[in-house]
Formats: C-alpha cells, structure tokens, sequence
C-alpha cells in the first residue's frame, strides 16, 4: 500500500475538481462533510439505463469521475472548508485491463478478470490532505505483484501530473 500527504493541497484540488487530470478514473464513493453529509455511492444503476446505453457502457460498474466531479465540486466551493471529504476512485474496467496488460511480470494464478479494483482514497481532514492506494482481488493470493505495480502506477501519475506529495 502507498499512502502519502499532498503538499499542495490547492494545486490537487485544482486538478482532481477543475481540470481533467483524474476524468481517466470512475469513483466508488464520495463523502464531503460541510453544512450537510453528502454521500455519493458510485455504482452504476442498471435500472436507469436502457439496454443499448448499458451495453454502449462497455461492462463499467462505477459513474466516471468527470459526470460525479460537478456535484462534488459544488459541496467543496465555497468561503468554508470543508470539515472533511473521503473520494474514492478507482481505474475503469477499460483502463484496469490496459494496466494488467502492461504489468510486465505477470503472477500466474491472477488474471484481469480476478482483479475487483484497483483504489486510489482521497482523504481530507484536520487541514491535510493524503492519498492511499488499495487493490481488491477476487481471489486469495500472497502475490504482491499487482498492488506493487498500482503503487508504481500512481507514483507515476502523480509524477507526471506534478502533484506534489511525500510518502508516509
């Protein structure tokens, strides 16, 4: 697991709630605390689609981060900060498995189908701002490979994007 702090909290919150820099992932669930809880849980309803736009989804099963980030930006603006938020996000089904195909080492026993998520919590509170990743497998391994190369991954991104950050 990879935890760290942001160091610049305003510059992250400018990429992740303005600018596209995180619109690749989809989210789990979203929590902000300010002068109401307001909850966001991710899932796709397949209930509200029609089939023809449930199958044009391509198997997701969470809302992408880019149709979710409007509403949570709209509970996090304003004078206050807010008390705190919890965003959990996660990589697309299309993206998960461009990222198991690009894992160079692959583990035998795991294959894309077997990996439920791959995380990336968002936590603010007490004035900081930290990040962690996590993975869920549909099976039991001690094979660490596939969390290794989703902390390297998110180092990467957080690299590439310059988001500041010190490991924890």
């Amino acid at each position: 697991m990879f935890s760290c702090k942001i160091g610049d909290i305003k510059s992250f919150m400018n990429k992740l709630l303005i600018k596209e820099d995180f619109d690749k992932f989809a989210v789990s669930e979203a929590t902000i605390i300010t002068y109401n809880s307001f909850v966001i849980d991710g899932h796709l309803r397949k209930e509200h689609f029609t089939e023809d736009e449930w199958r044009e989804l391509g198997g997701e099963r969470f809302s992408a981060w880019e149709t979710i980030k409007p509403f949570c930006f709209q509970a996090i603006k304003g004078k206050k900060t807010p008390e705190s938020f919890k965003i959990v996000l996660l990589l697309s089904e299309k993206d998960k498995n461009e990222f198991y195909e690009d894992i160079k080492d692959k583990p035998a026993n795991i294959s894309a189908g077997n990996i439920n998520g791959l995380f990336l919590n968002i936590k603010y509170e007490n004035g900081a701002l930290y990040a962690t990743t996590g993975t869920s497998l549909g099976i039991f391994v001690l094979d660490k490979t596939i969390d290794t190369a989703w902390e390297s991954y998110v180092k990467n991104f957080f690299l590439e994007h310059e988001i500041e950050f010190e490991e924890i």
